[in-house]
Parts: C-alpha cells; structure tokens; sequence
C-alpha cells in the first residue's frame, strides 16, 4: 500500500473503478438479454415457420384449402344447427297455440251448450198459505 493519506487513496479507488464496472456491465447484459432480441421469433413460432417456407408450393396450396374448406364446412354446420332449432321452437310454438286454441273452443262449448241437458229443473210445488209450523198447531 503506498497510499500514505486520503486523497491517494480516493484517486486509486477512482482508477480501479472501472475494472468493476465491467464486470457489472456482463451481468446487467445477461439480464437484458431479452431486449437484443426483442421483435425477433421464439423458438417454437421459429420452427412453424421453417417448416411452412420448406413445404412446395402445392402442398401448402393445398393445406390451406384444407383450412379454408373445413372452416367452411363447420359455419355450413352451424347454420344448420341454427335451422333445426329454430324448425323446433316454430314447431313447439304451434302445438303450443293449437293445444290453447282447442282448449278455448272446449271452454265455449261448455258455455253456449244448453243448461236444460245437464241439470234438471226442480218443479216447485204450490206453496201454501200457511207456514209449516202453523199446521202443528193446527
């Protein structure tokens, strides 16, 4: 140590300070690696892609009319599907009303039919004068 007072010891520390910040630098590096390749593909999405540049021109014609028809093919699906329960709730909605309907009509035959057939009319008997309790004493 040939630092004999303060200001030696300072000016040494300023000199040997940047053999440390190198060394920080490295790490802050690897930890921000990511941002050197930011934009950049991943591995996986790298790899899809390599695979769909190599495929002939036909092949991947055909591949992606393959996409396009089975995309197709499941909104076809879909619509049907759609039909057939619309047909369904059209067909449950007109049982529904013909089963009112019917049972409206039942109700006013009941109410038009004539009251004689269903129940008989009691004939009065010719009332008397008198109370019944006046012919006890009688």
């Amino acid at each position: 140590m040939d630092c004999k007072t303060g200001d030696e010891v300072i000016e040494r520390c300023r000199e040997q300070a940047g053999a440390f910040e190198h060394m920080q630098d490295r790490s802050d590096e690897r930890v921000n690696d990511g941002n050197n390749y930011r934009g950049l593909m991943n591995v996986a999405d790298y790899s899809k892609k390599r695979k769909e540049v190599s495929m002939a021109p036909e092949e991947r014609r055909a591949k992606l009319e393959d996409v396009v028809r089975e995309k197709l093919n499941a909104e076809k699906r879909q619509v049907q599907k759609e039909e057939l329960e619309r047909q369904e709730r059209a067909r449950l909605k007109k049982e529904r009303l013909q089963k009112e309907l019917k049972a409206s009509e039942d109700t006013e035959q009941e109410a038009h039919a004539p009251a004689d057939s269903k129940k008989k009319k009691r004939r009065k008997t010719p009332s008397s004068s008198f109370l019944s309790f006046d012919t006890e004493d009688a």
